[in-house]
């Protein structure tokens, strides 16, 4: 399939894993300062910015998961996405963010912890840097 080849050149540049890393770190930082807001009422300016902020770094990383999909496809093959712990791992951050959006009108209990593993979004740096890998092994 001639998408699937164009998916997978695209995820196999440094550009593509640049973005990514930027991506991540901005995400980081949006939650960093998110730990300066708390004191904030929800309809604030500041909240509701950031929340689109949140909104934004979630589409893209479902983007960018769902390229990595169909470029190495899901299970079935050697090399597939989810046969790798890191993407995994991606895979499991990724779908926490998903139900965190999909839920985040309700306050139950279930929903905060979804909204805390957005944290572990840092450990993604790990996945794209090759030298790191090799520092910290992961099995899942």
């Amino acid at each position: 399939n001639k998408f699937r080849i164009m998916c997978y050149k695209v995820i196999n540049k440094k550009l593509w894993d640049d973005i990514v890393m930027v991506l991540i770190a901005l995400s980081s930082c949006k939650l960093a300062f998110d730990s300066y807001t708390l004191h904030l009422p929800k309809d604030d300016p500041i909240i509701k910015y950031s929340d689109l902020a949140d909104m934004a770094f979630n589409y893209l990383f479902i983007i960018e998961m769902c390229v990595k999909l169909i470029a190495l496809g899901i299970v079935m093959d050697e090399g597939s996405y989810l046969r790798d712990s890191w993407n995994q791992l991606d895979f499991f951050i990724v779908m926490a963010s998903v139900v965190d959006m999909a839920l985040s009108e309700y306050e139950i209990g279930f929903v905060r912890i979804m909204r805390a593993l957005r944290v572990l979004r840092p450990l993604r740096m790990i996945a794209h840097n090759p030298e790191l890998k090799m520092i910290i092994p992961i099995s899942i």
